[in-house]
């Protein structure tokens, strides 16, 4: 069977008096989601969503007196994805259970709520930071030359980017609720990265705190401020992956690195540039879109005499990159 919790791991309290209250969690802020475009797959249709762009067409002319136009031919692009089934579980013996003072079904419930939301944020930031737009620190031409750390021209060179390529600032997210409504925001762009980058922005001319906002200003999650109109988001959903690490040119002392081959080489970050509609998430609409399981020790085939028990979940989800224009990632390294 798969990894169970058993008594002897979960080390109990031994107080006279226990009281029942476990350490908070720390979890990584969640922000994607409110910014994707959702379309729900609809039950017993298909596992694949389709989404179609049609693409803009030239300026109109001059017309001839009594001469119709030549007329444009209108075209589209289509972008698919398939929903895919994640879950997971979490296991006990009835020992466990037993003996232990916590309520570990009700503590394993929140525990799992809170696995689908990062699994959920993590599908979303695999799929934006796979964006074919990007630029690189200090204009290095490629991400093995990169070494050097974003600065005030770097944001405003990769944010021009998405401007040039008509990507449309956000102007309303998603308010968290089941129902997918929207609220309407002051229009801006949003970089998303790694904390580990938050002193680095903070320290760049022209950077704004959140408490400079106007009070009707509705934070982010995340959110620690912002460059020109665009809104500056961490979390540690946005971790480098292992190819991040030591990908950079050889540096100096002053940049964090990775022994590679006996070279210094820069570790590197990704803030991640993003307008409106530039991703989509794809939950399932039809009763078995997130199911949770509660299983407490009871006699089935292959438990006859009920020692295991579980807390377990399914969800049908993905996301997908909709708009590749109006999304920008731009490589930084990270100092020391």
């Amino acid at each position: 069977m798969s990894d169970v919790t058993q008594y002897s791991e979960l080390n109990p309290r031994e107080t006279a008096k226990h009281v029942v209250a476990t350490l908070k969690r720390l979890r990584p802020q969640l922000g994607l989601s409110r910014f994707s475009q959702m379309t729900v797959l609809a039950r017993k249709m298909t596992d694949v969503v389709k989404w179609v762009r049609y693409r803009k067409v030239a300026n109109a002319g001059v017309l001839g007196e009594g001469i119709a136009p030549n007329g444009k031919k209108l075209q589209s692009d289509t972008v698919s994805a398939k929903v895919e089934q994640i879950g997971d579980a979490i296991y006990f013996t009835d020992v466990a259970l037993d003996l232990h003072p916590d309520d570990l079904i009700t503590e394993a419930r929140d525990v799992v709520d809170e696995q689908i939301l990062d699994t959920m944020e993590a599908i979303y930031y695999d799929v934006i930071r796979g964006g074919t737009l990007k630029a690189f620190a200090a204009g290095a031409a490629n991400r093995a030359a990169t070494t050097g750390v974003v600065t005030g021209a770097d944001l405003r060179k990769a944010l021009l980017t998405l401007k040039k390529s008509d990507a449309m600032p956000i102007t309303s997210i998603l308010d968290g609720g089941i129902g997918f409504n929207t609220t309407p925001v002051e229009a801006c762009f949003v970089g998303y990265t790694n904390p580990s980058l938050e002193p680095v922005l903070r320290d760049i001319v022209g950077f704004e705190t959140c408490d400079k906002y106007s009070k009707q200003t509705t934070l982010f999650p995340g959110e620690f401020g912002k460059f020109e109109n665009c809104r500056l988001l961490t979390s540690t959903i946005a971790n480098p992956n292992d190819s991040l690490l030591g990908a950079g040119g050889i540096v100096g002392d002053s940049i964090a690195h990775t022994v590679v081959g006996g070279d210094k080489k820069a570790d590197i970050h990704q803030i991640i540039f993003f307008g409106k509609g530039a991703y989509g998430g794809i939950p399932f609409g039809g009763p078995n879109s997130l199911k949770m399981y509660v299983r407490t020790p009871s006699s089935t085939v292959g438990d006859p005499v009920a020692q295991q028990a579980y807390v377990a979940w399914k969800a049908r989800f993905n996301a997908a990159l909709l708009q590749q224009k109006a999304l920008n990632r731009l490589e930084t390294a990270i100092p020391a």
